[in-house]
């Protein structure tokens, strides 16, 4: 119920509206994970794909356990 409601809300929001729309045609996504994309990272769809990427914390960074080197 809670769900459904959130989801109407966040339909009946312009800024998400458009921006639901457009994950929703990711396959595999649910709704409350695009709901929960947006929430989470409102910058969704206004970034490049490697921007959008680093932010999520999905850009593949070395790792080094000394000092870091590099970006």
């Amino acid at each position: 119920a809670i769900d459904k409601a959130l989801l109407i809300l966040a339909n009946d929001y312009e800024g998400f509206a458009a921006k639901l729309s457009l994950l929703k045609t990711i396959s595999g996504i649910s709704d409350m994970t695009d709901l929960i994309l947006l929430i989470e990272m409102p910058e969704v769809g206004s970034l490049e794909n490697r921007q959008t990427a680093s932010l999520a914390d999905l850009a593949p960074m070395a790792r080094q356990s000394a000092a870091r080197v590099g970006a």
